[in-house]
């Protein structure tokens, strides 16, 4: 009788900087990075929005998360990445019309899709 081994996929941390815009922050975070055994599988969440700023102008913000996974996880996976996609383009729309608390609302449409 063959005595199975385990696998074990072992985690380790690091610390990133954000970029965004082409700047990097000055602020390093520590993340856990999971190591992947075989191959991973990846899913992806994305949001559009399309803000009305009024006097015939709007902005456009997108965002867009992909995780790598096993096949296992990937309806897990793929909550997180909907939360994600979903805290970031709300950070993106309050910066973008102010967080000051405006009394008019632009008008959003928001589209959740898969791809």
């Amino acid at each position: 009788m063959t005595a199975k081994k385990k696998v074990v996929s072992e985690a380790a941390k690091v610390f990133v900087t954000k970029t965004v815009g082409g700047v990097p922050s000055s602020e390093e975070t520590l993340i856990e990075v999971k190591k992947f055994i075989t191959e991973p599988a990846k899913v992806t969440a994305g949001y559009g929005m399309t803000l009305n700023l009024g006097n015939y102008e709007s902005a456009r913000v997108d965002v867009g998360v992909t995780l790598p996974c096993y096949v296992e996880e990937i309806d897990e996976a793929y909550k997180e990445a909907v939360r994600l996609a979903d805290e970031w383009i709300d950070a993106q729309v309050s910066k973008i019309k102010g967080t000051g608390g405006s009394t008019t609302q632009p008008a959003v449409t928001k589209n959740s899709k898969l791809y």
